[in-house]
């Protein structure tokens, strides 16, 4: 059974990292495609994110897959992140079997408020709202977003569990040959 849930895991992160790899494609021009089966399934998951309005409600793109850190604290690695609807924002895309609930996002809605906070420290913005678009087999696609009202909150979470990793991880000195760097776990989201 455990050897099956971690093949299933494991197509799924294969094919999240292809819908991906088309909707970035489909943003700066660059098409692609995927015939594998796995790849199929994602270009239907990708298409439907496109189907639903994503590129028209697109209003500015300052970057995708963008890398980002709060210095010393966290790094990881953004979908989007631009206008939306009007909006600023961190865009993340998710895919799924089944219909999401709200609920069922409140740790995406926590990764976006941690990106926000990255980018707003790195570049000096002011993002302070996420969306994130599910996007299910069958077709539908649904909008979650994390409003500026909601933000504060997520980022006063996500801190929170920022600070009880580190109260856990803390790098340890080890002796090193003269010009060695200190290696330790640094968190990835």
């Amino acid at each position: 059974m455990k050897k099956k849930l971690r093949r299933l895991k494991m197509m799924l992160a294969v094919r999240g990292t292809i819908m991906h790899r088309i909707l970035e494609g489909e943003m700066t021009g660059e098409r692609h495609a995927d015939l594998t089966p796995r790849g199929q399934e994602a270009g239907i998951l990708a298409q439907n994110i496109i189907d639903h309005g994503f590129l028209k409600n697109l209003n500015e793109v300052w970057g995708n897959e963008i890398m980002l850190a709060y210095e010393g604290l966290y790094a990881g690695t953004a979908d989007v992140v631009g206008v939306y609807k009007g909006q600023e924002c961190i865009i993340d895309f998710k895919q799924s079997n089944n219909p999401k609930t709200k609920r069922q996002c409140e740790d995406y809605f926590n990764q976006a408020a941690a990106y926000a906070m990255a980018h707003n420290d790195m570049y000096g913005t002011k993002i302070c709202s996420g969306m994130i678009l599910v996007s299910v087999m069958g077709g539908d696609v649904t909008e979650f977003w994390l409003k500026p009202d909601e933000f504060r909150a997520r980022s006063e979470v996500w801190l929170q569990k920022v600070s009880d990793y580190w109260q856990y991880h803390v790098p340890r000195p080890k002796p090193q040959e003269p010009g060695a760097t200190e290696e330790f776990e640094c968190p990835s989201f």
